[in-house]
C-alpha cells in the first residue's frame, strides 16, 4: 500500500475491485521462474515483477501478456513514465530486474517526462512496435544465479549501426603487371567533303528521230524512226580532275561489287603513298581507262546517268534525219581528234549543231545499253523510248577515238566491248532526264 501512495495520484484515481484478494493471488502475477518452478526465485525479483504486472493493469485493465501495448500508446494522456518502470519490473531474467523497488520507484518519478512522448512517436513512426519488449529496454538474459544484480538504473537508447562490409576495390590486382608495349591506336583522319565537278549539259529536245544506217554494217540495219522523250547530255566527256575526285571518296580503283573503276596505268592518273595525281597537262583531257562499272558508279555519284545508244546518235547528228558525221556528210582531222597518237583537252575542236563537244573521236563513250548485232530488228517494231536487249554479253560504246579511221567516226557506227574492259580509248559523258 506504501509503495502504491508513492506511485502518484495515477493510482489514486483508481478504485480497487471488492475481490482484489483474489486478484492479488491470480497466475498473471507469477514470475517466469515461478512459473517453471525454478529453486532460484528470489523474492525482491518476484515482487519486483508482480508489481509490473498490477501497475500495468491498473492502468489499462488488461493483463501484460505475450506481446501487449506500450502505457504510451495505450494511454497517451499519462504524465509520468509508466513504460520505464514496467519495463524494468517486467524483464524475463531475475537479474535484470531492480533488486530495490523503491529506488526503482524513485527512479520512475525523477526520470524525464519526455521520454513516454519518444515512446509514444516511435510508436507512431513505426506501427509494427507495439510492445515494450520490442523496444530497447530488453537487458541480456542469463541464467539466474544466487545474488542479483540491480539493472541500470537509466536505459540509454543507442541505435544500431548496420556497418557496410568493405572489400578490396580489385581483388586481383597484385596479379597485374604493366604492359611494356603500349596499346596501338590508330590515327583518325580528318574527313572532307569532296564535292564533284559537273559539266554542263544541253537539252535535247523529245520527239521523233531516225537512226541507223542502210549502207553500213549489218548492225547499223535497218535505218529507222524511233521517238524519245526530251533529255539532257553533257557537252564534253567526262575529264581527269573530274574523275580523280571520284576516286578520292571511293578510297581505291574498286567498286562495292569489287568490279573495277579504273586501271590508273591505262590512265593519266597515279596514285603514290596514297595520293592521286594528275600528269602535268592532262587535267582537261578526257579520262581514259574507265570500264563500265567505273561510269556508272560515277553517274550515281554525281546524280546523272549513262546516255542510251538511241540518245547518243541522236545527240551527235543533232537531231537532222541526214548527215553520216556529226560535222555532216564530211569530217575532216581540223574538225575531231582521230588518226592521232594521243588524246586531246576536251572542246579543243568545234562543236556540233547541238553545241556538243567530242562526239566523234578523242575517246569511245560508254552507252548504257546491252549490245546485240540485231536488235534494230526489235527496235524498228518497237520504236518508242528504246533502252537496247535485256541481256548481253558487251556493252555499246559510241563515237571512236583518237586513233580510229575516219570510217569509225561515223555517227551510226557501233562498237562493243565487255564492261569490266580497260582500254586507253574508252571514256564517257553522261545524261539526265528532263522533267
Amino acid at each position: 500500500r506504501r509503495l502504491i501512495e508513492q506511485m502518484g495520484d495515477a493510482f489514486a484515481l483508481l478504485d480497487p475491485p471488492e475481490h482484489a484478494r483474489t486478484f492479488m493471488q491470480s497466475f498473471a502475477f507469477l514470475s517466469p521462474e515461478q512459473k517453471a518452478f525454478l529453486p532460484s526465485a528470489k523474492e525482491a525479483s518476484v515482487d519486483a515483477y508482480a508489481f509490473g504486472v498490477l501497475a500495468y493493469y491498473l492502468l489499462l485493465r488488461k493483463w501484460p501478456e505475450g506481446c501487449f501495448e506500450v502505457v504510451a500508446k495505450g494511454l497517451p494522456e499519462a504524465k509520468l513514465n509508466w513504460d520505464l518502470l514496467i519495463s524494468r519490473l517486467l524483464q524475463h531474467s531475475p537479474m535484470a530486474r531492480p533488486s530495490r523497488l523503491g529506488a526503482a520507484l524513485q527512479d520512475f518519478v525523477h526520470a524525464p517526462k519526455t521520454f513516454g512522448k519518444e515512446i509514444h512517436h516511435l510508436s507512431e513512426l513505426e506501427p509494427k512496435v507495439e510492445s515494450v519488449q520490442q523496444m530497447a529496454f530488453e537487458f541480456p538474459v542469463e541464467a539466474p544465479s544466487e545474488e542479483l544484480v540491480e539493472a541500470s538504473p537509466k536505459p540509454v537508447f543507442k541505435p544500431q549501426e548496420i556497418a557496410r562490409p568493405e572489400y578490396e576495390a580489385d581483388p586481383a590486382a597484385v596479379f597485374q603487371r604493366e604492359l611494356a608495349v603500349s596499346h596501338y591506336t590508330p590515327k583518325k583522319d580528318e574527313t572532307t567533303l569532296v564535292t564533284p565537278i559537273l559539266t554542263d549539259m544541253v537539252v535535247v529536245p523529245g520527239g521523233t528521230y531516225y537512226r541507223g544506217s542502210n549502207d553500213g554494217a549489218r548492225d547499223e540495219a535497218p535505218r529507222h524512226a524511233i521517238r524519245l522523250t526530251p533529255f539532257a547530255i553533257d557537252i564534253h566527256p567526262v575529264t581527269n580532275e573530274q574523275f580523280v575526285r571520284f576516286l578520292q571518296v571511293m578510297g581505291g580503283e574498286k567498286d562495292h561489287n569489287n568490279n573495277d573503276i579504273i586501271r590508273l596505268k591505262d590512265a593519266r592518273i597515279k596514285r603514290s603513298a596514297g595520293k592521286l595525281t594528275i600528269e602535268s597537262g592532262y587535267a582537261r583531257h578526257p579520262v581514259v581507262g574507265v570500264t563500265w562499272y567505273g561510269a556508272t558508279a560515277y553517274a550515281k555519284w554525281v546524280g546523272k546517268r549513262l546516255p542510251t545508244e538511241a540518245e547518243w546518235e541522236v545527240a551527235a547528228v543533232s537531231g537532222r534525219d541526214t548527215g553520216l558525221y556529226p560535222t555532216g556528210d564530211d569530217i575532216e582531222r581540223t574538225q575531231a581528234n582521230f588518226f592521232s597518237s594521243d588524246t586531246t583537252p576536251v572542246c579543243s575542236y568545234p562543236p556540233n549543231a547541238l553545241g556538243l563537244y567530242d562526239m566523234a573521236g578523242n575517246v569511245y563513250d560508254w552507252c548504257h545499253d546491252w549490245y546485240a548485232y540485231n536488235y534494230y530488228d526489235t527496235s524498228s517494231i518497237e520504236p518508242d523510248q528504246p533502252k537496247g536487249p535485256n541481256q548481253g554479253v558487251y556493252r555499246v560504246l559510241r563515237g571512236g577515238c583518237w586513233k580510229s579511221l575516219k570510217e569509225d567516226l561515223r555517227c551510226a557506227h557501233r562498237h562493243r566491248n565487255n564492261p569490266g574492259a580497260v582500254n586507253g580509248t574508252y571514256g564517257f559523258r553522261l545524261a539526265a532526264n528532263v522533267v
